[in-house]
């Protein structure tokens, strides 16, 4: 239930879940009327705040367009 934000993109949505996929865990972040997965790993990850619900990324430029579904 955490927000995402992006240093660069701002807002990403909410965490759903968090899915193991045999390589890694990914966050299931439910974002306008789509979906993202994005990879859990230490290098995208600013800031885990789990009391205020906040996880602050700071993902690479086109990750968002290639995690991005709509369905």
């Amino acid at each position: 239930g955490c927000d995402c934000n992006d240093v660069e993109a701002g807002d990403l949505g909410r965490v759903q879940s968090v899915i193991e996929d045999g390589g890694g865990l990914l966050l299931e972040v439910e974002r306008g009327g789509g979906k993202l997965l994005i990879p859990f790993v230490r290098s995208y990850v600013r800031r885990v705040d789990v009391e205020r619900g906040e996880i602050d990324l700071e993902l690479p430029p086109g990750l968002l367009e290639t995690c991005e579904s709509t369905s």
